[in-house]
């Protein structure tokens, strides 16, 4: 009897012993996992990128992304003036001159019922992902001296 104690103490031993160890294994790789996750955002994207969510190390910026950029400078910029908005696709494109993306949204500013177009220009820099260049053009105001005075003495 004395002996079928000793064993069964024993097994009980053994099994707080593997007990400890799976419980040691298991903190270990929980430790392991969070100090190799790579959570942290790149240390050169600004707050702007941040607000997108978006990890640009392992999927780099495109023209989807640039676009956002731009419209959220615009919101900044207008406010709520800014109506409606739509991204130009034959003048969007990625400047490989400068290794920019150049934007050109069509947009709506003022209220929902007196509103004057325009149109706004951005340059979104990928390495830095913000909009690095912005100007707003309202239509009919950047026209030369000549078609406005045609236009005044066609008036009279």
């Amino acid at each position: 009897m004395l002996l079928a104690l000793k064993g069964w103490c024993l097994s009980a031993y053994t099994k707080d012993r593997a007990l400890i160890f799976l419980f040691a294994i298991i903190f270990i790789s929980c430790a392991a996992s969070y100090y190799f996750a790579d959570d942290e955002p790149a240390s050169n994207v600004s707050d702007n990128a941040s607000s997108l969510l978006r990890d640009y190390y392992r999927s780099p910026l495109n023209m989807s992304d640039a676009y956002q950029y731009c419209v959220q400078e615009a919101q900044t910029q207008l406010g709520a003036s800014l109506q409606r908005y739509a991204m130009d696709d034959i003048s969007t494109r990625y400047k490989h001159e400068q290794g920019v993306f150049f934007v050109v949204l069509r947009v709506d500013v003022g209220s929902i019922n007196d509103y004057r177009k325009a149109m706004i220009y951005c340059d979104v820099d990928p390495k830095v992902y913000r909009v690095s260049y912005y100007k707003e053009v309202y239509l009919g105001e950047d026209r030369s001296i000549l078609s406005r005075t045609i236009e005044f003495f066609s008036d009279l």
